[in-house]
């Protein structure tokens, strides 16, 4: 099997000039569909059609609440590393020292692929809740990231399967894509920031006491100014979305591609793939924010135009050329704590994760706020020299 990493990479580095362009262009229209709105309206209540004036509030308004938004929300996030938004999902901090069979495995192999990319250890969470088989890396940074698996990735992928899906996820930190994918959430936050905004507008005139009826044409313009914000800020988010998924497929490829270049085994993580296409429905993801975070997982839950993963197919056919288009149907496999790991990698070699500062723990948390979160857990500096070693 031959795979054209370079071609990959430009791929990739092509398809994140879009999503800026793409998304500046989704923004740019938002600002003038608010003015145009909120053109009409100032003429409606004043009597007066002023456009000037109305753009000359509008716009910079608009902006500054989206952009403002956007970067908010998108440092919140990075203070926080990856650890943050592994929390905010529900994950459980795996202790490095655990003596579950399972939790075990993973982090031999965590240590192994932290070798062959020659990246830090990254902090590592379960999904506990989440019987269907994924993962999902998250960080602004390498030395800040985070890497979750669901239990049922645990339960039901052996330890080459596991491993696919661990560098598949080691891939998304070291080519960038976290940063990228940290960005799209800012700003798809900040656009849907405009439909909070029209509600706050409806609710506020609701229980204001100055309604009159249909005769207050004042209670006429906000009602309008509070759908219009609803719609626009909808469609905005939808635009937002698609741009997002567009863009994750083809780092998913990417993604693949560089993990079969750490583990040297394509067939493990096509194997993992079958598995997930096997399980149907079932492998979904039930959290609670599961559609903001679906572009961090190593699956997507939606299909057609949302997805923010290639088809299954496509990507198990990619690594396994001679696949006969049969899934497999997950089932755990035999427990086998003593399998080697790959090609002169032992557990622990790994670079352990540096400290966070205090200061530097986010004061609430990424989608909401998650029962017991305290902030990402203490690290440790990488210590001289270690870390760094290739697989002979």
């Amino acid at each position: 099997m031959t795979m054209d990493f370079t071609e990959h990479q430009h791929d990739a580095k092509q398809n994140t000039v879009l999503l800026v362009a793409l998304l500046t262009l989704g923004i740019l229209a938002i600002v003038a569909a608010v003015s145009a709105v909120a053109t009409l309206l100032a003429s409606y209540g004043t009597g007066e059609f002023d456009p000037v004036a109305a753009i000359t509030i509008a716009a910079p308004i608009t902006a500054i609440a989206v952009i403002g938004t956007s970067l908010m929300k998108s440092s919140q996030i990075r203070r926080g590393g990856g650890a943050y938004v592994a929390t905010s999902m529900g994950g459980r901090q795996i202790d490095r020292g655990t003596t579950d069979v399972a939790e075990r495995r993973l982090v031999n192999v965590v240590d192994e692929m932290s070798i062959a990319s020659g990246s830090p250890v990254p902090d590592l969470f379960v999904l506990d809740q989440e019987t269907s088989i994924n993962a999902f890396a998250a960080g602004w940074s390498a030395d800040r990231s985070a890497i979750g698996v669901t239990r049922g990735a645990l339960d039901q992928l052996t330890r080459s399967e596991l491993q696919g899906v661990v560098a598949h996820e080691y891939s998304h930190i070291t080519n960038g894509d976290t940063r990228v994918k940290t960005r799209i959430i800012g700003w798809v936050f900040g656009i849907a920031a405009l439909t909070v905004l029209g509600r706050v507008f409806l609710h506020q005139l609701w229980w204001s006491p100055r309604r009159r009826g249909r005769d207050d044409r004042a209670g006429l313009v906000l009602v309008a100014a509070g759908f219009a914000l609803i719609a626009i800020g909808s469609i905005g988010t939808l635009f937002a979305r698609l741009v997002q998924a567009a863009v994750s497929r083809q780092r998913e490829y990417l993604a693949d591609a560089t993990a079969v270049q750490f583990t040297r085994d394509p067939d493990g993580i096509g194997s993992a793939l079958m598995k997930i296409g096997g399980g149907g429905t079932a492998n979904k993801i039930r959290a609670a924010h599961a559609t903001e975070a679906d572009h961090l997982f190593f699956t997507s839950s939606f299909s057609s135009a949302m997805a923010s993963h290639p088809p299954l197919q496509d990507r198990i056919r990619r690594l396994v050329p001679s696949w006969n288009g049969r899934f497999i149907t997950p089932a755990a496999p035999d427990p086998d704590p003593n399998d080697e790991p790959i090609g002169g990698l032992r557990p622990g070699d790994g670079l352990p994760p540096p400290r966070v500062r205090p200061d530097d723990r986010p004061p609430t948390p990424w989608f909401g706020p998650p029962p017991g979160h305290r902030g990402p857990p203490g690290r440790r500096p990488p210590p001289p020299g270690r870390g760094r070693h290739r697989p002979r």
